[in-house]
C-alpha cells in the first residue's frame, strides 16, 4: 500500500469512529467513493413491504443467533435479500459462532457490531497495537463490519415502526 493511501485510509478510519452510535449516513471509502451500504443506498423508508413485514417479526437488539438466521433465510426465500445479501448477512452468524455464542442466546446485535467497530478503529489507530499503520487486511475487515452494521441499523429501524420520529424523519 503506498503511503497516501495509508493515511487516506487513516483519515476514513477516523472519521468512521467519530460516527459510532450515529444514525448511518453516508461515508466514504478509503478511496473517496461513496460506500455504499443498505442503510445509505436504500434507507428504512425505502425498504420493500416484504421485507418490513418479515423484519418486524424480529428484533435485532435482542436476537438470538438461530433467530436471526430465520430471519434472513425467510427474507431471502421472499425475495427481499439477493444471494449476496444473504450471503453477507450469514456471516453476522459466523461471527456469532465463531465467538461462542450459543445458538438460543439472545443479544444485541447492533452494540455487539458497534463494539466490534469501535476494537478495530482503535487497534488501527493505537500506534503501539498496530506500528502505526493499518495491516492490509484491516481496512476490508472494517469496511465489511460497517456494511453488516448497516444492515442491522436497517432492520433496527424498520423494528421501531413508522410512529417513530426518527424514521418519520428519513421518509
Amino acid at each position: 500500500m503506498e503511503i497516501a493511501g495509508i493515511l487516506t485510509a487513516g483519515k476514513f478510519l477516523s472519521s468512521a469512529l467519530s460516527q459510532l452510535g450515529k444514525p448511518s449516513q453516508p461515508q466514504e471509502t478509503a478511496q473517496g467513493q461513496p460506500l455504499e451500504t443498505p442503510a445509505t443506498s436504500a434507507g428504512p423508508a425505502g425498504a420493500s413491504p416484504v421485507l418490513r413485514q418479515i423484519v418486524a417479526e424480529y428484533d435485532v437488539t435482542d436476537i438470538s443467533p438461530r433467530e436471526f438466521s430465520e430471519m434472513i433465510r425467510k427474507l431471502h426465500e421472499a425475495g427481499a435479500l439477493s444471494d449476496q445479501e444473504l450471503q453477507e448477512l450469514s456471516q453476522v452468524r459466523v461471527d456469532l459462532d465463531l465467538q461462542g455464542v450459543d445458538p438460543d442466546e439472545t443479544l444485541n446485535l447492533v452494540d455487539l457490531y458497534l463494539d466490534k467497530l469501535s476494537e478495530l478503529y482503535g487497534s488501527l489507530d493505537d500506534p503501539a497495537g498496530s506500528g502505526g499503520s493499518p495491516s492490509a487486511g484491516q481496512l476490508p475487515q472494517a469496511v465489511s463490519v460497517e456494511r453488516r452494521l448497516a444492515w442491522l441499523e436497517k432492520f433496527a429501524a424498520i423494528q421501531d415502526g413508522p410512529d417513530r420520529a426518527g424514521l418519520d424523519a428519513l421518509a
